[in-house]
C-alpha cells in the first residue's frame, strides 16, 4: 500500500543516516602562517633558517584516536543488542544503535590528555630552506607542517612570509643591484675612476666617461 511504501521510504532513509552519522569526517588540517625577516644578502644568496611554529599535531597519548580505553557494561540505550527498535503501525523496525555504534557496549572514555580531540598543540622547529633571489613579500611553502588533520585527513601546509631588511647601501631590480654615488664636478666634465663598495665588502672600480650626466646608469657586470 501506500502507506507502506511510505513507511518502508523512511526505514531506507534512516539507514542511511544511520550510516553517515557512523562515518569519520577526515578533514584536511589548517594551513599555518609565518613572518620571516631576512637580510639582504640572505634573500640574495639563499640561506636555511629555523622556525619555530606552534602546531595542532596527533595526540601522543591516544594516537589521534581521542579515546583511551573502553567503559564497562552494555550499553544503556539499547541495552546491549547494539539495536534499537521502534513500531510504527503493526510494523516493527530494528536500527543499529546510534549511541553506541552497533557494538552494545558503552562508548569508551574520552582520551584525558586531548579531551577526545586527538590533537594536542606542540611547538616544532622547522627547517626553512630559502631560495637565492627571493623577494620580498613572496612566500615559501612548506609541506604538512601545518595543523594535523582530523580523522585521519591530511595535515595542512605552512606557509612562510618572506619581508627583507632594507640594505643600508643597494636596492634590488631583479637580480640587478643599484646604488647611487656622488661624484665631483671635475669627474663628470673630465671623466676618470671611482671605488664603489660590493655586498661582498669587496671595492669594484668603475669609470666615468667624461660629460656624463646626472642620473645616468652604469653597469659594472658580475660585482
Amino acid at each position: 500500500s501506500a502507506d507502506q511504501a511510505v513507511t518502508f521510504g523512511d526505514l531506507f532513509a534512516e539507514v542511511l543516516i544511520d550510516r553517515a552519522a557512523q562515518r569519520p569526517r577526515h578533514e584536511r588540517g589548517a594551513d599555518l602562517h609565518h613572518t620571516l625577516q631576512l637580510s639582504f644578502e640572505e634573500a640574495l644568496a639563499g640561506a636555511t633558517r629555523s622556525v619555530t611554529v606552534t602546531r595542532r599535531e596527533t595526540c601522543r597519548t591516544c594516537s589521534g584516536v581521542g579515546r583511551t580505553r573502553a567503559s564497562a557494561g552494555p550499553c544503556p540505550l539499547c541495552e546491549g543488542t547494539g539495536a534499537v527498535r521502534s513500531v510504527r503501525g503493526h510494523m516493527v523496525f530494528s536500527r543499529s544503535c546510534t549511541a553506541c555504534g552497533g557494538s552494545g557496549l558503552q562508548r569508551p572514555q574520552p582520551c584525558e590528555s586531548c579531551g577526545g580531540a586527538g590533537l594536542e598543540t606542540r611547538s616544532e622547529t622547522v627547517q626553512v630552506r630559502i631560495p637565492a633571489g627571493i623577494g620580498d613579500g613572496a612566500r615559501v611553502r612548506v609541506p604538512g607542517k601545518g595543523n594535523a588533520g582530523v580523522s585521519g585527513g591530511p595535515p595542512g601546509d605552512l606557509y612562510i612570509f618572506i619581508h627583507l631588511r632594507r640594505h643600508p647601501v643597494f636596492e634590488r631590480d631583479g637580480t640587478t643591484l643599484v646604488t647611487r654615488v656622488p661624484i665631483t664636478f671635475t669627474t663628470a666634465a673630465l671623466g676618470g675612476d671611482i671605488e664603489i663598495p660590493g655586498l661582498d665588502g669587496a671595492r669594484h672600480q668603475i669609470s666615468i666617461p667624461a660629460g656624463i650626466q646626472s642620473g645616468k646608469q652604469l653597469r659594472k657586470r658580475g660585482a
